[in-house]
């Protein structure tokens, strides 16, 4: 019984060391997508059977339809292992009211070596009168390479502003994100 009174006192130090991984981070990273480590490799869905492209539905961590006329910055790093392509942003697929943008090309020439990627979009409203509000479409990204399978990306960051900053895990992330040894450590 007094070794679980001790570890229990000893939460406080836990969450100060938590609070401290926190507030190294960063600006904080809005896109979520399951990342458990730092440099976590994500292949593209293969397109047509010659390109790579993935919708991140339901990745972003912020309510679009309230943040119109916020700048974001999306940025990431990416590698075409079997050949050169040029890699594209976009959210326009099934028209969304917000967070819409067309396609812009990112990189050119990507091959086998790893690429920083980074484009600043404002949150428009969609005008359309068929906009989409599905929360799958406003609340996503789309990368697609138009000329090559098998492209991988990682470290997807999306902040406010207009400034990349160095990639940290999301808020919804830092769970998975803290190593099973801390876990087990915490517990001996």
């Amino acid at each position: 019984m007094a070794d679980l009174i001790s570890q229990i006192k000893g939460l406080d130090n836990v969450t100060y060391d938590l609070q401290d991984k926190v507030s190294t981070f960063g600006n904080e990273n809005l896109f979520a997508w399951n990342i458990k480590t730092d440099n976590q490799e994500i292949t593209l869905n293969t397109y047509q059977n010659t390109g790579s492209f993935t919708q991140f539905s339901n990745s972003l961590q912020f309510d679009p339809s309230k943040t119109v006329g916020q700048k974001y910055t999306i940025s990431f790093d990416v590698i075409s292992p079997n050949g050169s392509t040029n890699v594209n942003l976009y959210n326009s697929n099934g028209n969304p009211k917000y967070f819409y943008f067309t396609s812009v090309t990112v990189a050119t020439g990507v091959g086998n070596a790893w690429v920083h990627c980074q484009y600043t979009v404002t949150n428009n409203q969609n005008t359309s009168s068929s906009a989409s509000t599905n929360e799958a479409y406003i609340r996503r990204i789309e990368i697609y390479a138009p000329s090559k399978t098998g492209v991988k990306v990682r470290n997807i960051k999306v902040e406010r502003g207009s400034k990349a900053t160095d990639w940290t895990p999301a808020t919804k992330d830092l769970a998975g994100y803290i190593s099973a040894s801390e876990t087990i450590e915490f517990f001996q």
